[in-house]
């Protein structure tokens, strides 16, 4: 037996950033064309105008990869949109565990770029966490 299941969300003011349902679903079609769906984008740490990407698959970003994120985050233009050092992957497969082993990483304050993540653990340790309902750093090598 599992644990309850969670109440159906509802939106909060906290949570309403002017995106409709229907700008959410366009925005992720143009990136899974892309082929960079789960690339992990944030302002956490950022002074006002900037944004950093963390992607584990990719080195730099295409105009159109910095577009989609300029109108994510519904900025203008002159948005400074930063690709940050952190760990790479093998293989074209780990791209969601990457992701949120960065923005894990980054919500109990460590950085990317100084951690070496350990590729063969990250999927059953991104299972068991699950399961916990507690996201925790992931294994390094």
């Amino acid at each position: 037996m599992g644990p309850p299941p969670l109440p159906p969300s509802t939106p909060s003011a906290d949570c309403d950033f002017g995106l409709s349902e229907s700008d959410i679903v366009d925005f992720l079609q143009d990136l899974c064309k892309l082929n960079q769906l789960l690339c992990f984008v944030t302002a956490i740490g950022c002074i006002a105008g900037v944004v950093k990407v963390y992607d584990s698959l990719y080195s730099s970003l295409d105009k159109a990869t910095h577009d989609l994120i300029i109108k994510l985050f519904a900025a203008d233009a002159c948005m400074n949109v930063k690709m940050e050092e952190c760990p790479k992957q093998s293989g074209v497969k780990n791209c969601d565990a990457f992701a949120i082993a960065n923005a894990t990483l980054l919500a109990v304050g460590g950085n990317p770029s100084t951690h070496a993540f350990n590729q063969h653990c990250m999927r059953v340790h991104l299972l068991k966490r699950f399961e916990a309902f507690c996201l925790t750093p992931f294994p390094t090598t």
